[in-house]
Parts: structure tokens; sequence; C-alpha cells
């Protein structure tokens, strides 16, 4: 299960972690004295705090190792030429999504989002090259592409996908700590800062998708 430090910015009132801001209510687990402990996420005027099980509350400060209280047994972010994906839906309502992420941390998280808070199918995959491939047999309905990827960015593989006659009215959502603003732009890519905000990203998806 991935981890991180949480990270608490103050003039925003908002709990970060591995590059995705985190809602009241949501299950986290804290490491603290070498155990691992499961709460519901809070906050108040004087911060955020974690209610356990039994009722305790914990404060937290920027520092403190976390992790989300599950992660799906499902995802497995393999080496290059490999991706996950579960069985293609073959209805026509149901949606699927093409993610780009290289970072293990951070696509978990993703995938907890899309379990969590859409009924999206979701395939993964950590390198531009092995999504190239994979779009060459599959169209998503959507791609979520990180910009900061190993070998090829995330801006040449939009580009190269603009190219191909077959994929090019594929929406795309570009997510990165350090959006080239200029490019995307001049694109007119649709894209999002890490940190971002879980309603932004969710909003974001299902304005994309309704345009596809």
């Amino acid at each position: 299960m991935s981890s991180g430090n949480l990270i608490y910015h103050q003039e925003q009132h908002q709990l970060e972690l591995n590059g995705i801001i985190l809602r009241s209510g949501e299950r986290i687990e804290i490491h603290v004295m070498g155990n691992w402990i499961s709460g519901q996420l809070h906050k108040d005027s004087g911060g955020w705090y974690l209610i356990t099980s039994d009722q305790m509350g914990i404060r937290l400060r920027s520092g403190l190792l976390a992790r989300f209280a599950e992660v799906p047994s499902s995802l497995r972010l393999q080496a290059e030429g490999h991706s996950h994906c579960p069985k293609l839906p073959r209805g026509e309502e149901q949606k699927w999504i093409l993610v780009v992420e290289d970072d293990e941390a951070h696509a978990s998280m993703l995938d907890l989002l899309f379990k969590q808070e859409t009924s999206h199918s979701v395939c993964y995959t950590s390198d531009g090259q092995t999504a190239w491939k994979f779009l060459q047999h599959f169209k998503p309905d959507l791609l979520v592409l990180d910009y900061m990827l190993p070998k090829v960015s995330g801006l040449v593989l939009y580009d190269r996908i603009r190219a191909e006659k077959a994929l090019h009215n594929i929406p795309v959502l570009m997510i990165s700590a350090a959006l080239p603003s200029d490019e995307i732009k001049q694109r007119g890519i649709i894209g999002l800062q890490k940190p971002f905000e879980i309603d932004a990203f969710l909003h974001a998806i299902e304005v994309l998708i309704a345009s596809a």
C-alpha cells in the first residue's frame, strides 16, 4: 500500500496526501509509534483530526506518514510494456478511462476516487509508450494524462494522439505538479495542477466525458 507525508496548507485550511487534497469524511491511516491507526478525517477551526473506531480524536499535522485506508487489490502497476485494465465494458452507457500515471502512489489515489465516486471502468499504465500501444487496440472515452512521464512526455503522447485520425477526438485531462501552461493553452488541453481538489477533478472528468 502506498504512503506519503501529510501536508497542511494553513492559508487554505487544506490537507494534502500524495498530491490529492483530502476531504472531511475521507478514511485514511496514520503511522504513529510504529503502528498504523485508521480513522475518518474531520476538521474544525483549529485544524484537522482523525476520529478512530473507538472515537478517539488525533490531531494531524504536516509531516505525518499516512495512507488511504484501503487500496484496491485489483490495482497493479507493472513495468514497461504492461498495464492494468479490468474487463472492458460492453454496454453503451458505461464509459471507460485510460489513466497514464507513473507515480504509483498517485495512481492508487486516483483508483480509489474512481471506484468510490464514479461508475466508470478505469485502466492504468505507467508510461507513454505502453499507453500508445494500448490505444492501437482500444479507444477510451477519456484519457487522464500525467505530463511528467518517463521516455515519452505527456505532451508528446498528446500530439501523437491528435495526429492519429482514429484517436484525435479522445478527450484529454492533463494533470501535473508542473503543468506547461503555455503549451497546454496553445493545444486547448484541460489541465489540473497537483495538488487538486477532488471535486474539481471529478467535475472535469464528467464534463470531458459528456463532451465526447
